[in-house]
């Protein structure tokens, strides 16, 4: 199989999946994987790895290669915990939230300015809706 078509087989999965099931199979497969266009969701990994996938993984993958990133409210603190990790997601071109407060989205996008967002899906908010004014202004700041 040619590298090209598993290049384009990977980017269907998220980059947790994608390490965790094809990463350690040989050489030639790990290049590659380092290679893909990725996604991350964060409601993918386990909550038993997320040290490891937060401070082993991220770090060994090239940020302009992650596309997209999806937080729900599971990971919420965490992502407080790890403000640091905010860096491997400056060149997103997707960012899907959902069942977290507003405040938490407000401090994304004020510690990271997203250069390439292209679409950003705000699903249900935990507090009032009126702070996503200010989650907008961030959005349109940072283009």
């Amino acid at each position: 199989m040619s590298n090209e078509l598993l290049m384009e087989i990977f980017e269907y999965y998220d980059l947790y999946s994608l390490f965790y099931s094809f990463d350690s199979l040989n050489s030639r497969i790990g290049h590659i994987l380092y290679h893909c266009q990725v996604s991350v969701d964060f409601d993918q990994v386990k909550t038993s790895d997320f040290d490891d996938f937060i401070g082993d993984l991220l770090p060994k993958f090239n940020a302009k290669n992650i596309r997209s990133l999806n937080v729900s409210n599971s990971y919420e603190v965490v992502l407080f915990t790890y403000a640091e990790s905010l860096i491997y997601f400056t060149h997103i071109r997707s960012l899907s939230v959902k069942d977290i407060r507003s405040g938490l989205v407000e401090y994304i996008f004020s510690v990271i300015h997203f250069s390439r967002l292209e679409r950003f899906i705000f699903g249900k908010c935990t507090d009032k809706y009126w702070r996503v004014c200010l989650i907008f202004k961030y959005l349109l700041n940072s283009n």
